[in-house]
């Protein structure tokens, strides 16, 4: 069900708080996929890299770290 709001703004807030964490949610399942068969298919590593780092870059910006690294 869907909470009352106590205003346009406060609904506007949640739906994008619920569509982030479903492109989470959906992020890190391709991310535990990729995984999983990376430790079985080590002999394409370099595609499965390929798609980890795909599946990073398709997270929200909010669930990036803030930290750049040098």
């Amino acid at each position: 069900s869907v909470p009352k709001f106590r205003s346009e703004a406060e609904r506007d807030l949640y739906e994008e708080a619920r569509a982030t964490w479903a492109a989470l949610k959906l992020g890190l399942a391709q991310i535990r996929s990729s995984l999983r068969r990376l430790r079985i298919e080590q002999e394409s590593v370099p595609a499965l890299l390929g798609e980890l780092v795909a599946a990073v870059g398709n997270l929200p910006t909010a669930a990036t770290p803030a930290a750049v690294l040098t």
